[in-house]
């Protein structure tokens, strides 16, 4: 190991079970990412007692789990040790908080590192989050109400709120209170979109979002270019960091739409932000429809879910998988919508859209970037197949847009290279097959008639609109969460003949689900009225006011 993956925790050898907490992080985070160091304080030479003495504190602190390897020193060999992280176990409950959100984020960082990611959505499984003590990877299920660890992270990030708010109720007053938004991917952006509107023209509150350009997305633009193309008001992460060091500023909350905190920079991650003491608000950048054991603990149980003031979701069943994976259990969570479907709600099929050449139906193609086992991906399967039957078939268009991932993920193998390449070729030689790669899907949303797509986010968006669409199965795939168990209320394809018979249709202009798709929308997407984004900012505010932290105090003023 190098000093950049060794985290050394110092241990008080007379009261060595004060620092239970941090150690149980340590010892379910580390493994295989980073070597632990043990340095007992006020200790010269390590003896047999001591290590005996720490292995029962191990065992106590993480019952049931495996133990690391772990290197016990005395402090004096411990002086000049160099490592990423080092924190002292105390007792302390905010200084133990602290040192359980360092190395749980250099956790995440060192596992992010080690599997090559360059990504908005990692594709396998984390070590278990920070505040858990079970060594297994996928948590079982739990009740609503949060025990143990994840209890006891709670209530240190409550304790780390509230002496932020104390501390702001000494300081001077300020008129308007601040809500940020961290910005990053901004294909996802539109997951954010009407709650940052909704906070911009309130009447009550300032707007700031917090820009973070993303190195996995390429975009051409700046994130914050993309931003204040939207009419809002942009800042850096050095205004976040100023504004999280100053317990007096007027920032009460911060708003994330993704949990990669490993993607971002500090400080903008939601473990920074909750280490300041200040409040954070989730709303999930997709729908979390891909089921799966490795994808259930990445969409309800990262730190980001472990931790938030507030997390948002669309439907009580979703709220159910909180309760049943998040080590915070559900209490946090409102059920209130999700903004990315207002924009769904209020689409304007008048405006931008997808410049096609021919005048028949439009099928949009959502292909996912997962292939092996855990994965959702078709692409492999149906890329030659279509763009075959849209050779033989020139009276529609296949419009693709595949996720992004692809186009950084398949050029690592030779075959990926291959179907990217047999794609793009094909969008340039034929006139009724596109390639949509722009920043947002709205265009290819006003422009497609029908839909064929792996199980993902978009096509929830597009079967919210009562279009025809296709789901894509994969027999030997995870399926889809007891959230998206509508997909198979609608039509889907498990091979090559339903595909076809599927556009054979679309072509034809016929239709026999219509009434069918009005239905399935009515009964699975009850809050499809445009003004999640809103409701979330009301709750929001409602929450900061009722906690006494939208305002300072008369005192103060």
């Amino acid at each position: 190991m190098t000093s950049l993956t060794r985290v050394v925790l110092e241990l008080d050898p007379q009261t060595p079970a004060t620092g239970s907490t941090v150690l149980a992080t340590a010892i379910a985070t580390l493994p295989g990412v980073a070597e632990l160091v043990l340095v007992l304080r006020g200790v010269d030479e390590v003896t047999q007692e001591h290590a005996d003495q720490v292995v029962a504190v191990c065992a106590q602190a993480a019952p049931g789990a495996a133990l690391p390897d772990i290197v016990l020193l005395g402090e004096a060999e411990a002086t000049d040790l160099e490592c990423a992280v080092r924190v002292t176990a105390t007792g302390e409950p905010l200084a133990d908080a602290q040192a359980v959100v360092l190395i749980s984020a250099l956790a995440v960082r060192s596992w992010d590192q080690a599997d090559g990611r360059a990504s908005a959505q990692p594709a396998g499984l984390p070590r278990t989050p920070a505040g858990t003590v079970s060594a297994t990877a996928v948590p079982q299920p739990r009740s609503a109400e949060p025990a143990g660890a994840g209890a006891q992270n709670l209530r240190l990030r409550d304790q780390l709120i509230a002496r932020r708010d104390a501390a702001r109720a000494a300081g001077p007053a300020h008129v308007r209170p601040v809500i940020a938004v961290v910005a990053q991917v901004q294909s996802s952006f539109g997951a954010i979109d009407s709650v940052c509107r909704a906070l911009h023209e309130h009447p009550d509150v300032d707007l700031q979002v917090v820009c973070v350009d993303s190195e996995h997305d390429r975009r051409p633009h700046s994130t914050a270019d993309f931003v204040a193309g939207h009419g809002y008001p942009t800042q850096g992460p050095d205004w976040l960091a100023a504004q999280l060091a100053d317990p007096a500023s007027p920032l009460r909350a911060v708003f994330f739409y993704d949990p990669w905190d490993g993607l971002r920079p500090s400080p903008a991650t939601a473990q920074d932000v909750v280490n300041a003491g200040v409040r954070v608000a989730y709303v999930p950048y997709g729908t979390n429809v891909g089921a799966g054991e490795k994808t259930m603990q990445l969409a309800y149980n990262t730190p980001m879910h472990q931790l938030a003031w507030r997390a948002f979701a669309r439907s009580p069943v979703q709220r159910g998988l909180y309760r049943q994976f998040c080590v915070a259990g559900d209490q946090h969570v409102r059920v209130l919508g999700l903004p990315k479907y207002d924009r769904i709600a209020t689409l304007d099929p008048a405006g931008e859209g997808i410049e096609v050449a021919c005048d028949g139906p439009v099928v949009l193609w959502n292909p996912h970037f997962t292939f092996g086992p855990d994965g959702w991906s078709t692409f492999r399967s149906y890329l030659d197949r279509l763009l075959r039957y849209a050779a033989d078939h020139q009276d529609f268009t296949l419009l693709i847009r595949p996720h992004f991932r692809l186009f950084t993920d398949l050029p690592a193998s030779t075959e990926g290279a291959a179907l990217l390449s047999r794609m793009t070729a094909a969008a340039q030689r034929r006139h009724n097959v596109v390639l949509d790669r722009g920043e947002d899907y709205l265009p290819a949303f006003r422009t497609a008639d029908a839909m064929l797509s792996d199980a993902s986010s978009l096509l929830s968006e597009f079967m919210a609109l009562g279009r025809p669409a296709l789901y894509l199965h994969r027999i030997d795939g995870p399926g889809v969460t007891a959230d998206a168990q509508y997909f198979f209320n609608t039509d889907v394809a498990t091979s090559w003949p339903a595909v076809q018979g599927f556009l054979d249709q679309v072509r034809a202009g016929r239709d026999p689900f219509a009434e069918h798709r009005k239905n399935l929308v009515h009964r699975h997407f009850p809050m499809l009225d445009g003004s999640a984004g809103a409701r979330i900012v009301d709750e929001v505010l409602a929450g900061l006011a009722a906690e006494g932290a939208l305002t300072q105090p008369a005192a103060a003023r």
